[in-house]
Formats: C-alpha cells, structure tokens, sequence
C-alpha cells in the first residue's frame, strides 16, 4: 500500500511546486517522454526502472520529464522527474499511475529506494491492470 506521506498533491491532481516556489509544475501533456517495452507483461523489474531512469537523463532538457514503464489500455505507469526547482521536495523516484481516457493522474508516489520504487511500481501496474479490465467490462 502507498504512504500517505509519499505523494504531493494538489487540487487539480498533480504535483505542485509551492507558491514560494514560482510557477505550476508542468503537466503530463507537457513532458518529454519515452516509452520502454516491458519484457514481462506481469512485473516491472529493478533493472527496467534503472533503465527508465537513465532515459530520462537521457531525454536532457531543463524541465519536467517522464518515460512509461507500463501500460495496460488507456492507463499507464510512469517514472517522473521533476524540475529542478522541485527537487528539494520530491523524492528523486516519483511513480504515477495515469489515465489516457480522462486525461488524469489517478495516483502518484515517490521514493528514496529503488526496491521500494519497484515494489510502488508494481502496485500501481497492478492497479492499471485491474482498472483496465473493469473499464473493458464495461
């Protein structure tokens, strides 16, 4: 289960820098992105969010990024970094778990290791899944 303390939130359901801050944090429409493919259609592994986390160095640029980490339908899983003026506050892996069809991110998460990433990931995949097969019932 995720930790209450683990997320950010704000009213409109993204991260959010704080007003001392300066400026909104940038929207899931607005991020570089990349996808990786999953060998296993069943878990995401330490070595796929290690990758995912490289590509996201490798995205460069100076804002927000992100890359998918799985996928089931319209719901999807993703590693997010944070602009830089954020970074003080989030941790350094951020998990969301978000939705194509309503164009919203239905569940976040953020971690200092990257066992309990992968733990956080795999529960928000398995979430993804099992809205995904909901949603296919109709």
């Amino acid at each position: 289960m995720l930790m209450p303390d683990q997320s950010i939130s704000h009213a409109n359901g993204y991260a959010a820098s704080s007003p001392d801050r300066g400026g909104p944090a940038a929207t899931p429409e607005s991020l570089p992105s990349t996808t990786l493919r999953r060998k296993s259609e069943s878990q995401i592994t330490e070595r796929q969010l290690v990758q995912a986390y490289l590509k996201l160095y490798l995205l460069g640029g100076a804002g927000a990024r992100m890359v998918s980490l799985a996928r089931a339908g319209s719901y999807e899983v993703r590693l997010v970094e944070f602009e830089p003026r954020l970074s003080a506050i989030v941790q350094p892996l951020w998990l969301e778990l978000y939705c194509h069809h309503i164009d919203a991110m239905l569940d976040s998460c953020g971690c200092d290791e990257l066992e309990d990433a992968v733990i956080a990931a795999n529960e928000l995949f398995t979430r993804a899944r099992r809205l995904h097969r909901r949603s296919e019932r109709g």
